[in-house]
């Protein structure tokens, strides 16, 4: 059930109804911050699609590490094509407006935190599975196969059902945060829940991240004069390039993760009687948001390969668009390049 705006006035904790709306109000304020809201909305609505499409469309991007990368690419769609536009909402209409609103509260709730513990865990995942393809690479083919990726993946999404379990049974409330304009768990009532989400969402899968990527660098380091016979033309040799490669990518998608998010995760943790002012909370929590919508630009920049794959992909939209009667005679790959690309799209029509 939602706080509703209980003191008006002077609250024991954090900023009142009456202040929050003054601040809401402040077109200095509400301009830039919905501005920023309906940017990330479009980059990482555009951005996300691109990165599950590329893997539903091209056949050599459907590897057993890129499925970790679509699971988090769909948990950061539900951040920025669903909560960013609530968001809007709320900073537009109002808390009123939220709260009275029947399920509006609780559906901004629980996608946050269904995304948000997602998200962290599939970054997890992700580093483990380089960590063991790395540095333990006989036991990969033992640990890795489709079920157990597939089943690893459904944990991590179990994260934030668990999250939001939690809430329902109701070890806090959900609240209307008037320094976010979104709606939470109500830190107020029960100051415990943050602890859990902050170890949940953040120490755990953080912690277990750092030490993978660090023990990677370590292996590399170590292996630098192996690595560099690596070079040479051979399928393995090329193969464990690719995998270093995969792993640089990573390692900058998370220390990206945590620059952005670590302010907003430390504020809510050490805050407790919410005394911060608002402005912090509005800058960090679009901080943590703009995570979600620029994963993309870090895969496109920093891999070949995730390159390739959105060219093929936008050339299959492109053909798609044009002629919506084609179909890949084969591997989107093979059918759609730059030397057949004019004889394919004449074939469609």
């Amino acid at each position: 059930m939602s706080s509703l705006y209980v003191n008006e006035t002077i609250p024991e904790k954090g900023i009142s109804f009456i202040e929050s709306e003054r601040t809401r109000q402040n077109s200095a304020f509400l301009t830039p911050y919905v501005f920023y809201e309906a940017f990330l909305f479009v980059i990482g609505a555009i951005g996300n699609t691109l990165i599950i499409g590329t893997f539903v469309v091209v056949k050599s991007m459907r590897t057993l590490p890129n499925a970790f990368v679509l699971s988090l690419a769909i948990a950061d769609l539900m951040v920025t094509s669903v909560l960013q536009p609530l968001m809007m909402v709320g900073a537009l209409m109002g808390e009123r407006f939220v709260v009275e609103t029947q399920g509006l509260c609780t559906f901004f709730a629980y996608i946050c935190i269904q995304s948000c513990l997602s998200s962290a865990w599939n970054i997890m995942l992700i580093s483990l599975n380089r960590f063991i393809c790395i540095c333990k690479n006989s036991w990969y083919s033992k640990i890795y196969s489709k079920k157990s990726v597939a089943l690893m993946i459904a944990i991590a999404w179990f994260y934030g059902f668990v999250g939001n379990f939690l809430l329902w049974v109701g070890w806090t409330d959900i609240a209307f945060l008037r320094k976010e304009f979104t709606c939470m768990w109500d830190s107020h009532k029960n100051f415990s829940y943050v602890i859990f989400v902050s170890v949940v969402t953040v120490l755990i899968p953080v912690g277990l991240t750092a030490v993978a990527y660090f023990m990677i660098f370590l292996k590399v380091r170590e292996s630098k004069k192996k690595i560099q016979a690596f070079s040479k033309k051979t399928e393995k040799k090329q193969g464990t390039r690719n995998d270093i490669r995969l792993a640089r990518m990573l390692f900058i998608m998370f220390t990206v993760y945590c620059i952005l998010c670590a302010p907003y995760a430390l504020i809510l943790t050490f805050d407790i009687n919410d005394k911060a002012p608002y402005q912090l909370y509005a800058i960090f929590i679009h901080m943590f948001h703009t995570n979600s919508a620029v994963n993309f630009i870090i895969y496109g920049l920093t891999n070949k390969s995730y390159t390739k794959g959105y060219s093929l992909f936008s050339k299959y939209l492109l053909i798609k668009m044009t002629c919506g009667a084609y179909k890949p005679r084969q591997n989107v790959e093979d059918d759609i390049d730059k030397s057949n690309m004019t004889q394919t799209v004449t074939m469609a029509t």
